[in-house]
């Protein structure tokens, strides 16, 4: 039988697209209320194309109306975009009632960035938005057990980073006439409320005094974390959850003395006009939350400091990074008003070689980048700056403050790794060096080697393989406490399989946690208590060992 030409035509036009047209390129996923699995149904989802690298970020805006497309989720809370080219893109979840989810809680945000690629299928996206949460509670002056009224509140979102509990302020308010405070519209997460002592940050740089005012002495109420601490560190974060109101009670203040502190710089260190940055930090916390502006050479007052123990950071601003002064002194308030002086003083040159180890092909310098990162204090912005080697591996650091350095080295490939750093001829730490502020000069020598080592897996849950786990290799046994940080870390794909390159050979150990946890690891003493039960690893020079990991539950 002859089929009509039309037909035949269609059926050719069939057969050839359906051979030709490619794949469909898709993103799809669900939204979820926050730290819960249930469904937001009805929610909208935007669908941003990210700017080009580089852009400036005054450049960028993810307002709704450039939004390139919108969904809305179904009953089920899931969605899908399909698109009509490559590149990178940014998603948001958003519905009348709720707030955005809270990542450092759950391990889910309300937004996502990815990268859509043609034959790369993406795995599902999961975003959260969850209903607005509230704390309340009421302040009492501890000895007359009335309320307090126009105290400043402050509610801090809890984050950890190395082991140290940091708090983020998220919302301000005074309290009322008979000391009540409220909070609402915050994102499901862990918190803590609290006061200051006043005055606070910048309020606390007096630039114009008199001598009288050296030596005044002020009270007030004692900085205070609810629930449970008269500090930072001792207070325990509340959870939580989406749409919880938690109620504080009744709690308590107490008054102390505020001290103050004159600050003399010493002569002849300061050019005409020229001013100085001002920043202070409770050793506790090692937070700079003092930060200030006056002139060069002139005394100041820094007042309403409670006891304890601070360290100040003074250094010039403005000019040439390469001419910039800067002194740093601990001081303490027991209990009386101090005097304290401050040298303000240039650097050292720090020359660096980055030097092939004895058989090794040297690596191309132009991919390398080194930083060296002051510990400790508050660092600088050319800090941050990665310096990149010239063609024989070496480049110099004008003006760096001789104290503890965290060396930090990208752009290595996985063949290659660092294995010895020396400071002056002698071998240090391959993360930290403690520069001498006695030495002549500084010579710094980062000795790199190929035969990197390798290691690879799979990670598990009763038998099962675990989708994206978190990866977490930790170098055996450790330098010291501090050399934990900063982690080497990986996430697996959907399938399990996870694999860490780059490694310099040597006794390692390797845990697996759920991905949805990876923002826990940073908790106080949570990962040295996981290492015991950690699997052991020895690498050779070149080597790769492979692992079965059973996936680390965290309570």
């Amino acid at each position: 039988m002859r089929l009509p030409r039309l037909s035949v035509l269609a059926l050719v036009s069939c057969a050839a697209l359906g051979q030709d047209a490619p794949a469909a390129l898709t993103i799809a996923g669900s939204v979820q209320e926050t730290g819960t699995v249930r469904p937001v149904d009805d929610a909208e989802v935007l669908l941003f194309r990210m700017p080009p690298p580089g852009t400036p970020i005054t450049g960028v805006t993810f307002a709704a109306e450039a939004a390139v497309q919108s969904v809305r989720t179904d009953a089920l809370g899931a969605f899908r975009f399909v698109l009509d080219r490559e590149g990178a893109y940014r998603l948001q979840a958003r519905k009348d009632g709720y707030v955005g989810g809270a990542p450092l809680m759950a391990g889910v945000a309300s937004t996502a960035e990815v990268s859509v690629r043609r034959g790369q299928p993406l795995p599902e996206i999961r975003l959260a938005i969850g209903r607005p949460a509230g704390i309340a509670g009421r302040i009492e002056d501890d000895a007359t057990r009335t309320g307090v009224a126009g105290l400043d509140v402050f509610a801090y979102r809890v984050l950890y980073v190395r082991e140290r509990r940091i708090k983020m302020p998220l919302g301000q308010v005074a309290t009322s006439a008979d000391g009540a405070f409220a909070f609402r519209n915050l994102a499901p997460g862990e918190y803590m409320a609290g006061i200051r002592s006043r005055p606070w940050g910048p309020q606390r740089i007096v630039k114009e005094f008199a001598e009288e005012d050296a030596a005044t002495v002020e009270e007030g109420y004692q900085e205070v974390f609810w629930p449970g601490g008269s500090d930072l560190a001792s207070g325990y974060p509340i959870v939580l959850e989406s749409g919880a109101q938690a109620d504080l009670g009744p709690l308590r203040v107490r008054k102390t003395t505020l001290h103050r502190a004159r600050v003399s710089m010493v002569e002849g260190n300061c050019t005409e006009d020229g001013r100085v940055r001002i920043a202070i930090a409770d050793v506790r916390t090692e937070l700079y939350e003092t930060v200030a502006e006056t002139a060069c050479g002139r005394d100041f007052l820094v007042r309403g400091v409670p006891p304890g123990s601070y360290r100040m950071q003074v250094e010039t601003v403005g000019g040439s990074p390469d001419g910039r002064l800067s002194g740093e002194l601990d001081f303490e308030i027991v209990d009386k008003n101090v005097a304290l002086s401050i040298a303000l003083v240039k650097g050292a040159d720090i020359e660096v070689a980055v030097l092939p180890a004895s058989g090794t092909v040297r690596p191309d310098m132009a991919k390398m980048t080194v930083r060296l990162v002051s510990t400790g204090t508050r660092p600088r912005m050319e800090e941050l700056h990665a310096h990149r080697p010239d063609a024989e591996g070496r480049f110099r650091i004008s003006n760096a403050r001789i104290q503890e350095t965290r060396i930090e080295v990208g752009g290595l490939p996985e063949s290659h790794y660092v294995q010895e750093i020396r400071y002056n001829g002698a071998p240090a730490s391959r993360r930290v060096v403690l520069f001498n502020a006695s030495a002549l000069s500084h010579r710094l020598e980062i000795v790199v080697a190929d035969k990197a080592a390798a290691v690879a897996g799979l990670v598990v849950s009763r038998d099962q393989p675990v989708a994206k786990p978190f990866a977490i290799l930790v170098p055996w046994p450790l330098e010291s406490p501090s050399s934990l940080w900063p982690l080497t870390t990986t996430s697996g794909d959907e399938n399990g399989r996870f694999r860490l390159a780059g490694l310099p050979p040597g006794e390692y150990r390797i845990l697996a946690i759920a991905p949805a946890l990876k923002h826990r690891i940073e908790e106080p003493n949570l990962l040295r208590r996981l290492l015991p039960s950690a699997a052991k690893a020895v690498l050779s020079p070149g080597g790769i060992q492979s692992l079965t990991l059973e996936m680390n539950e965290i309570r």
